[in-house]
């Protein structure tokens, strides 16, 4: 199953992008397939913006311009195989049947996966991992449902030895984050990347010299742009925010990955205490 990454981008930049850029965005998400045959001056008219903007709107989502955005979305569009159609994910909708619920329920969560593996960073993935592998202890920051995957995480991590902590409070959050170290690791987990308490906490670890990094999706402004490293997530875009059911889901994946990839990299050193772990709770 493959996903459209650009797709994805607009997507999830749409919320912190300019009136103009929204424009393009809105635009684009009408016609994607046909965007790629367009002139620069052609897509500027269309979107009744200027064709400077649309290079801004293109170096938003990480393309050098307009052609590296165009030919990198015919390459998409031609390879285009997702089984998925927009249809087939909605938000709760009132006196809709079980059989409907579970299928949008269980379609949301798999796009959720499907559309983060597209957008996951695999030298990020490296990144992060190395970096952990060097971190005496592991502090993960998170609230509401990202909270839960700190939980999660933090879980994993007890299980081969690693000092791991989670923190869901914001008192907590700001007070463990003015004493971290440089031998330290935290992990901020935020889908929108803006929650207030987060950016607090972030910004105190900042002082310490601790190294960070952010899971989120991609958003300009967000935490992403403050930590040593980032790893994007996706999720479908609902009304009623039943979407943190797809991101969490988005989010424990991403942990398993790392967690995964870790494990692989120290398998000779942590096999022991896999193995004593899952002795202790038969």
């Amino acid at each position: 199953m493959s996903s459209n990454t650009i797709e994805i981008s607009i997507r999830d930049a749409k919320q912190s992008m300019t009136r103009k850029e929204r424009m393009i965005a809105e635009y684009m998400e009408s016609c994607l397939d046909s965007i790629a045959s367009l002139s620069l001056k052609e897509l500027a008219a269309l979107t009744k913006t200027s064709e400077a903007s649309i290079v801004r709107f293109c170096k938003t989502l990480g393309f050098r311009g307009y052609r590296d955005f165009a030919l990198k979305l015919s390459e998409e569009m031609g390879s285009r195989k997702s089984s998925l159609s927009a249809n087939e994910y909605t938000d709760i909708r009132p006196g809709d049947d079980t059989k409907t619920i579970v299928k949008s329920v269980c379609m949301t969560n798999i796009r959720s996966i499907s559309d983060t593996q597209a957008v996951l960073n695999m030298q990020s993935v490296d990144r992060l991992v190395e970096m952990l592998r060097t971190s005496d202890r592991i502090f993960f920051f998170g609230m509401g449902a990202s909270g839960l995957v700190c939980m999660d995480a933090c879980q994993k991590f007890m299980r081969i030895n690693k000092k791991a902590w989670y923190l869901t409070d914001s008192h907590t959050m700001r007070q463990t984050a003015s004493l971290l170290t440089p031998d330290d690791m935290a992990i901020f987990i935020s889908y929108s990347g803006t929650t207030a308490e987060i950016v607090s906490a972030l910004d105190i670890a900042l002082k310490t010299g601790t190294k960070t990094a952010a899971i989120t999706k991609y958003s300009k402004g967000n935490i992403a742009a403050k930590t040593d490293v980032a790893l994007y997530i996706s999720s479908p875009e609902v009304t009623i925010r039943s979407g943190a059911m797809g991101s969490r889901i988005a989010m424990l994946n991403v942990i398993d990955i790392i967690f995964s990839v870790m494990a692989s990299a120290e398998y000779d050193r942590i096999r022991q205490y896999l193995d004593n772990t899952h002795e202790a709770l038969q």
